[in-house]
This record gives C-alpha cells, sequence and structure tokens, in this order.
C-alpha cells in the first residue's frame, strides 16, 4: 500500500479579525495553499482563493421558531407526513480495571472493592490546589478554556476512573483506593470534574423509541467515600460534551422514526393503501411520539416528561434530515432543570466548542428520490453533499439555539471545526462515492440573524485526495490529505 501525503498549510488572514469577536467590515478571505505533486496526473493541485464581497454572500439554512406546542405539532405532521412512503419514512461494556503504572494488582476487582469498602484509605490531606498543565497533566482538549469528557479524571490530588461499573477513587501521592461507589449500569462512560463534583455521563438503553438512553449522575467527592446526588435518565444517545466555567453542554440524538406503528405492503398492489395508512399514523402522532422524555431517579426516560419546552425547540428552514438534537446545560455539582435544555429537529454527529459557542454537525439529507434507481444521479448527489451546522450560544447559563447553516462537502472529524474571533472555519471535502475527481475546502462562515453565512473560502486543496488531519492555530489552518494506492501488480514467472 503506497500513500501520497500532502501537507497544506492555509493562512486565513479575516480583515475583521481586530474587531474582536463581533465580525464586520469586509470579511473577505485571503490565502494560499501548496499540495506538492501528489495528484494523479501530476498536477500541483495548488489552492485557489476566492474573494467574497458583500455581494457574493452566499445565505443557508436559517431558523423556524415555535411559539407553542400547536404550532411546533403541526409542522411535525406537515414536514414528516410528506417524507412517509408504503415503507414508512424515507431513510435514505464494560471497560476492564485500568492499574496506575507501577501498580501490581494482587487481588480481583470484587476483592478489591470489598476492600475498599471495609477500610477506605484516609482522605488526602488539602494542600494548595494544584494548578493543571503546571503540576499535573489533564484531558488533551482542542480549545483552551474547554474540557473535554474523558474517561479518567484528575485534580491533582486524585485520580478518578471507572472500573467494573463502579467510579473509583485513587489519592495521586499514596496510588491507594480513598473509596468507591457503584454506578448506573452502561457503557462507553465519561466524566467531568469541576471542585469536589463530578457529573457522569453513561450510555444505557430504555424503551425508548430508538431503544437509547444516556444516564446523567452528579457524584460528591468531597468526603472519604463518593455519594451519588442525583441522577437523571434522558431518551437519545451520547453523542459528545463539553464543559466551560463548570458548566456541562451535554450533546444528545434522539430518532423518534423508529417508534411508529408503520405497515408495509406485501404486493406491489398494496402500496397506496400501506401509504395511506403510514402517513395517518404520523398525522395522528402527538409530541410524546418526537420529542425526547426524562426520569428522574432509576426509572425508564421513556415513562418520563418531555425533556425540552415546546418553544426552546427549534428547526431548520431546510429540512435536514430525521432525528432530534438535544444540548443539555447542566452545573457540575450543580440542581439539573430541564428548562436549560434546547433541542433542533434535526440529527446531530459530530461536537466542536469554543468558549463561547457550541456547533453541532452532521452530512445533510439528500432527499431518496432524488437518486431512485439512477447511478449517474446517484453519485452526483453524493458529490453534491452538504454539512449542515447548527450553532448555539453557550456565554450564559443555558444553551442557546442561535443559527444554521451548511456548506459543500464533508467533514473529517471535530478537528474540522474552528472558531476564531467571530468566525467559524470549517474543512470538508468534496467529491464522488469513490473518492475520483475529489478535493478540500476552507470555508469561513460568520453569524447573520439567524443565519450563518458564508463569507470566504479557500479551495482546490488536495485533488483527488481525502482530508485525514486538520489543525487550526490563530490566523493558521493546517489540513493534511492524501490518496491511498493499492497497486496491482502482475508477474511472468515463467
Amino acid at each position: 500500500m503506497r500513500k501520497t501525503l500532502i501537507l497544506a498549510i492555509c493562512t486565513l488572514l479575516l480583515a475583521a479579525a481586530c474587531s474582536g469577536d463581533s465580525p464586520g467590515g469586509d470579511p473577505g478571505v485571503s490565502g494560499s495553499m501548496g499540495s506538492g505533486d501528489g495528484t494523479a496526473d501530476g498536477s500541483s493541485g495548488g489552492g485557489t482563493v476566492v474573494e467574497l464581497g458583500p455581494d457574493d454572500v452566499v445565505l443557508t439554512a436559517g431558523l423556524v421558531r415555535f411559539d407553542d406546542c400547536d404550532t411546533l405539532l403541526d409542522y411535525l405532521h406537515t414536514e414528516y407526513s410528506a417524507r412517509v412512503g408504503p415503507w414508512g419514512f424515507d431513510q435514505g461494556g464494560w471497560f476492564g480495571p485500568m492499574p496506575l503504572p507501577g501498580v501490581t494488582v494482587a487481588m480481583s476487582v470484587d476483592e478489591a472493592m470489598t476492600e475498599s469498602a471495609d477500610a477506605p484509605a484516609a482522605a488526602p490531606s488539602v494542600t494548595a490546589a494544584a494548578v493543571e498543565g503546571v503540576d499535573f497533566s489533564g484531558t488533551n482538549v482542542q480549545e483552551a478554556g474547554v474540557d473535554e469528557a474523558d474517561i479518567v479524571k484528575t485534580d491533582g490530588r486524585r485520580i478518578f476512573t471507572l472500573s467494573a461499573g463502579r467510579l473509583v477513587v485513587v489519592d495521586a501521592a499514596s496510588r491507594s483506593t480513598i473509596g468507591s461507589v457503584t454506578v448506573a449500569e452502561g457503557w462507553g462512560r465519561e466524566l467531568f470534574i469541576d471542585g469536589d463534583s463530578l457529573l457522569l455521563i453513561t450510555r444505557s438503553t430504555s424503551d425508548a423509541a430508538d431503544g437509547s438512553e444516556t444516564v446523567l449522575q452528579s457524584i460528591d467527592v468531597s468526603g472519604s467515600a463518593p455519594e451519588i446526588t442525583g441522577t437523571v435518565n434522558v431518551q437519545g444517545s451520547y453523542v459528545s460534551a463539553r464543559s466551560v466555567g463548570g458548566t456541562a453542554r451535554v450533546v444528545l440524538r434522539y430518532d423518534p422514526q423508529w417508534s411508529f406503528p408503520f405497515v408495509f405492503p406485501q404486493n406491489e398492489g398494496a402500496e397506496d393503501v400501506a401509504e395511506t395508512a403510514n402517513r395517518a399514523a404520523v398525522l395522528n402522532s402527538t409530541l410524546d411520539d418526537w420529542l425526547p422524555h426524562y426520569t428522574v431517579g432509576s426509572a425508564d426516560s421513556s415513562t418520563g416528561s418531555l425533556m425540552v419546552p415546546c418553544g426552546d425547540v427549534h428547526a431548520p428552514s431546510v429540512f435536514s434530515g430525521f432525528g432530534v438534537t438535544t444540548v443539555i446545560s447542566v452545573p457540575i455539582g450543580g440542581a439539573f432543570d430541564p428548562s436549560s435544555s434546547t433541542a433542533v429537529m434535526a440529527p446531530g454527529d459530530t461536537v466542536y466548542a469554543s468558549t463561547g459557542s457550541l456547533y453541532v454537525a452532521t452530512t445533510r439529507w439528500v432527499e431518496a428520490d432524488t437518486f431512485a434507481d439512477d447511478d449517474a444521479a446517484w453519485e452526483e448527489a453524493w458529490r453534491q453533499r452538504r454539512t449542515s451546522i447548527h450553532r448555539f450560544d453557550i456565554s450564559g447559563t443555558e444553551a442557546a439555539y442561535e443559527a444554521s447553516g451548511e456548506v459543500l462537502g464533508v467533514i473529517h472529524n471535530q478537528f474540522s471545526l474552528s472558531e476564531h474571533n467571530g468566525y467559524l472555519r470549517v474543512v470538508t471535502t468534496v467529491g464522488g462515492p469513490w473518492g475520483e475527481e475529489s478535493d478540500s475546502q476552507v470555508r469561513v462562515l460568520s453569524t447573520g440573524g439567524d443565519v450563518l453565512v458564508e463569507v470566504g473560502s479557500v479551495g482546490d486543496i488536495g485533488r483527488g485526495e481525502q482530508v485525514q488531519s486538520v489543525r487550526f492555530v490563530g490566523d493558521v489552518g493546517y489540513v493534511v490529505t492524501f490518496r491511498q494506492i493499492d497497486p496491482f501488480y502482475t508477474i511472468d514467472l515463467s
């Protein structure tokens, strides 16, 4: 296997960079790209600079806001009944113990937990607070000041980890166990820490439409034994989370479209009857069928109350796919308030946050009839895939849904997004399903009202290749692309 590696360095000079967090003036972008000679035809694949003035601004999807529950339900009936057919909607663990370095595990996990419970070590003495990045290393994060959930956390004095369904607290100096507590059943657990408080996020299952549930638990670790002080179960799959200033923003994706009692035709002649019945199921649905629920305590979330108030549910003005993305604001160590949640009627797959904004991105929905039974149309639809991006303002206590937009192409991961001086920089790859004629682009977006507006771009990066890594540092973006080649050789051995 041979790989062609391209390092493209893009200097993004924002004309309004000196104006702080409020973009203004002429939002042009200039830059240069170099991609070496790694393209299939030997061309340089150098970057093309595109200057956009005020008359060239491209507007993308804005927001639909709902004043009350009746308006929201009318929207759901209208939007989704148009997308139902005879076959329903057109749908285009456990982690083992983690011994510390230099520590020999001389007993079973159960024995260790029993010993810890019977004879807990004394809590470490309180000394001057250790400073992360100076006295100890914390979680590797994308943005300074924005913490990311992790499977292990430390405050320099104590190490918090998860083992055999329990949260274990270890004294960092003596490496002895201080205490432990049994946590919610599930897998893929992650933690936040703020002082003597932890927020534990656990992926679990429920009787929800899509079978998903996320459990949020507040844990007090001020004493010798950790204590769970609150548990909330929410319908939806955990996507990711960020924490700024002691408040966590937890992003969940809920897929209610799987819950409808659709019927399916047994033959071609029954398709009209099935479509009529399925449309009736959508038109007779209630908000309970569409929005995620929550419970406080150990009860299944599907039996609880609606998670998000109707006035805090929004939708892009252009249909962006099935699913509901919910952003829950949870003070680490504080009381849970469901009214602090907000939602957008669109799926979410990738999360990025700065200290003041949280962005949720997903590849935009492509209508199935765009490429039905037409390979050429399908390939063209693939080349025209777009990424929908939703911005939430997290500068306050609650996350406020602010704007939506989209860019041509698909992103690689969270590092393809970066906010700087009020602008969002996005790196995407555009091309066919087999990677031919692909190239990558850097696009710059600004918030204009409730719309993310594209104000500049640099394109034609790494032609015929895919983005593999992206980093932004100030005004400079670093993009790595390469093309994967698998040669086939025929050898005459006569």
